[in-house]
């Protein structure tokens, strides 16, 4: 689900592209414009790749906050299969605004956990 809620955004974000012309060929091929190729093409293949780590995370996350509140082992009914299913889909789908997400956070945690200086 994270893949294809992925995949959804970005052809739907190469496609406003297309129309926008942002895409337009340059008239001469130099190595700027290879990279520029390259860089394009790695963006938009990777990120449904980013969504399945993302998903997994979350499943994780959803598991442990289940296990946490609940004294009793989780059971993966179709409940649980469901919800994850429906937060990996947008995960995946907002898998660009995840990872800014990611890097704040991420570097809040580690300025207060680990740049702190001694009290």
């Amino acid at each position: 689900m994270a893949c294809n809620g992925s995949s959804i955004f970005y052809i739907r974000k190469l496609y406003k592209l297309c129309f926008l012309d942002y895409l337009q060929q340059p008239s001469t091929d130099s190595e700027n414009t290879l990279l520029r190729r390259l860089g394009t093409t790695a963006y938009f293949l990777t990120r449904p790749v980013f969504s399945l780590g993302f998903a997994i995370l979350i499943v994780i996350v959803l598991s442990s906050t289940f296990s946490l509140t609940n004294k009793k082992p989780l059971e993966l009914d179709t409940g649980f299969i469901y919800l994850t299913m429906f937060v990996s889909f947008f995960g995946g789908f907002l898998s660009g605004h995840f990872i800014k997400v990611l890097e704040t956070k991420g570097e809040d945690i580690l300025n207060r956990q680990l740049f702190r200086g001694p009290k």
